[in-house]
């Protein structure tokens, strides 16, 4: 999982955290400390996007194989 961090100043975007800023881990004292620098009484307002990541486990061959065929295909 991934997470950004959206910050919008009078209701107009100012900056969002890069993809690999955040993690699962530190993203709470992210939003606590931006909370505190951007305050919604100074026209602030934070939001948070979460997005899910799926994966397929593959072995190399059937990979390899998957790949010769689309090639072909």
């Amino acid at each position: 999982m991934r997470y950004e961090i959206n910050v919008a100043l009078n209701g107009h975007h100012f900056f969002a955290t890069a993809e690999r800023s955040l993690t699962y881990l530190n993203i709470r004292n992210v939003l606590v400390t931006f909370m505190k620098k951007f305050p919604s009484s100074e026209g602030y307002s934070i939001s948070v996007t979460e997005y899910k990541q799926e994966g397929d486990g593959f072995t190399a061959t059937q990979y390899l194989t998957e790949i010769d065929e689309n090639r072909q295909g």
